[in-house]
């Protein structure tokens, strides 16, 4: 897994955080852990015949220094809920990382993942741990490609049996099937504000171009990307237009608003999403959120109000402020300049 973490993540490292591109960066130590920020899904049977389908969620944490992870399973075909809760963080021992996993049934551990260098340049992440019962078990994952996560999962009834298989499957990173969206839970205690007075500022724009085709380009990820930038091959955009579905702006094809969310819309009205600051600011980690409105102005003209709510008190978010009160120009500003063509 590590190998092509590594792989991928130096690609990351080379992108420039300017105005228009809203980064989600790790700290150094944490940075191969960049191409599995954002969700995954998996569709698996256990070793014992019963059946899991899970969601999962990786999110940058506070400076980049850590990365949080959410896991919601169905077991046998039954409810969804959120099984666990984990935060991520490198080891004082290299190669190594500590997760902090907190359960639904209000267990908790932690866990040592070692990186295990294999064979051919594989780097494999490996883990042994033990159930509220006693029971080990041994995980391992590896990132094959940048889609795909091996999870092969054991257990022995004593430290002297043989390990015997219990899953041996793949997630999937989320939404590389045209067909697919992806929906998660909205977590309100990522927002930073709320209240009837919240921190805001608002900007306006006229486009000359019909209100469904400047719609679409905020709620169409295909859309999105042949608008703001047709030139830019590596741009990508997941966007699920669902509560709760992914608002994602991919500025390298792998890394930029990872996380946001559609959090509601009108269609050809209004669409509105959470957002996150640029990783050079302290408030990483904690979410605003964004309103953009349509009114028809003719068949043939379109005024945009854009609206960013929710940011706190103090040095830091002063910076995260005047940092997007200048960067929504420029994005507004390419939206007037390609649709207007």
């Amino acid at each position: 897994m590590m190998g092509t973490l590594k792989r991928i993540a130096a690609v990351a490292a080379t992108l420039m955080l300017t105005a228009n591109a809203f980064a989600q960066e790790l700290h150094e130590r944490m940075r191969m852990w960049e191409p599995l920020l954002g969700q995954w899904t998996i569709e698996a049977t256990w070793s014992f015949g019963m059946t899991l389908e899970g969601k999962a969620e990786y999110r940058a944490g506070v400076s980049g220094a850590f990365v949080h992870a959410r896991t919601w399973v169905s077991d046998n075909g039954g409810p969804t809920y959120l099984r666990y809760e984990s935060t991520i963080a490198a080891s004082e021992e290299a190669d190594v990382y500590d997760l902090h996993v907190f359960g639904h049934d209000g267990s908790a551990r932690k866990e040592a993942w070692r990186v295990d260098h294999r064979d051919g340049g594989r780097e494999v992440l490996t883990a042994e741990w033990a159930m509220p019962d006693g029971t080990p078990i041994r995980e391992e994952m590896e990132l094959t490609d940048a889609t795909t996560l091996a999870w092969r999962v054991w257990s022995r009834p004593s430290a002297e049996s043989e390990w015997a298989p219990l899953m041996d499957a793949n997630w999937k990173k989320s939404g590389e099937e045209e067909s697919e969206m992806v929906t998660m839970p909205i977590d309100s205690s990522l927002f930073a504000s709320s209240g009837a007075s919240v921190r805001q500022f608002s900007k306006d724009v006229t486009i000359d171009a019909p209100v469904e085709r400047v719609y679409e380009a905020w709620t169409n990820g295909e859309v999105f990307c042949a608008t703001y930038d047709p030139e830019r091959s590596e741009l990508a955009a997941n966007i699920d237009l669902a509560i709760g579905g992914r608002y994602e702006w991919l500025f390298d094809g792998k890394l930029g608003s990872n996380g946001c969310q559609v959090l509601s819309y009108v269609p050809n009205r209004m669409v509105s999403f959470s957002w996150n600051a640029p990783p050079t600011i302290a408030t990483r980690g904690r979410n605003t959120w964004v309103v953009v409105e349509f009114d028809r102005v003719d068949d043939e003209t379109t005024a945009v109000h854009l609206t960013h709510l929710g940011f706190g008190e103090g040095e830091a978010w002063d910076q995260t402020h005047d940092y997007f009160l200048r960067a929504w120009d420029v994005v507004l500003g390419r939206f007037k300049e390609n649709l207007g063509e």
